[in-house]
Formats: C-alpha cells, structure tokens, sequence
C-alpha cells in the first residue's frame, strides 16, 4: 500500500509542475492600457517598420491596464525559436500608451517617437524571468 501511495504522490508531483510557458507574457502594471511590439532588429531601435496595422491589427499586442497575457506570435521562450529570430540576443519590445496612440495620426507617433518606454531584453534575461516583462 505504501508503494503505491509513494508512486502515485511521484505521479502527481511530476505532472503538477508548471511547464514553462515558450510564449512572451506582458504584465501590465502602468495605469494605462497599452501597445506592445516586439522587435528583433536590434541594435537597430527606431519605430518607422512599425506600421498602424501591424500595431493596432493583433488584439494580442493590446494589453490592458493591470491586466497579464500572453502575446501570440513568436515563441521568444524557446531557445531554438530565439536563436532563429532574435539574431542579436536581444529582443527589443516598445510600449506605446494605447489610448494616446489611437488618438494621434500614426505618422506623428513614428516621426516624433511616442512611445512609453522600450525595453531591451535578453534571453537569460526573459528565462530567469520565467518569460514574464512587466511593463510599469
């Protein structure tokens, strides 16, 4: 009885572990809603490839004020997917305040470069933060 109640405790023990998540996860904490756009050009950290529909078109780059998701695209967390797309080992993302941006003409937000912040990221970096960026 003891070696099953041992096996089972192994069994469920191993299977509740989280795995962890190959998909960027943005956490919002700024007190706005905002945009997130990942880049891999780096060094390269202007915003005039950014286009209004790239931008505004994937509800998965639109967080919302205190809110935490996963931002579909590109696996960044999985080291071969990294290497395959971030060239530099640095991926770039850039905030922009979406409430602000919806309310600019697009060219005025890319020729005077409103964004809110940009982070630069590495993959040691975005894996000891368990894929997780927060944004504040």
């Amino acid at each position: 009885m003891k070696k099953i109640f041992f096996t089972l405790m192994i069994f469920m023990f191993l299977y509740s572990c989280d795995e962890a998540p190959s998909m960027l996860i943005i956490e919002n904490k700024a007190n706005m809603d905002v945009y997130v756009f990942p880049s891999t050009i780096y060094p390269d950290t202007t915003i005039d490839h950014i286009s209004e529909s790239r931008l505004k078109g994937y509800e998965a780059y639109s967080v919302l004020m205190f809110e935490e998701k996963e931002i579909i695209g590109v696996a960044y967390c999985d080291e071969e997917i990294w290497k395959t797309y971030v060239k530099n080992d640095t991926l770039l993302l850039f905030i922009f305040d979406k409430h602000f941006v919806d309310a600019q003409p697009f060219d005025s937000v890319l020729n005077n470069y409103l964004i809110h912040k940009r982070y630069t990221i590495t993959y040691d970096e975005l894996i000891a933060n368990k894929c997780k960026v927060t944004v504040e």
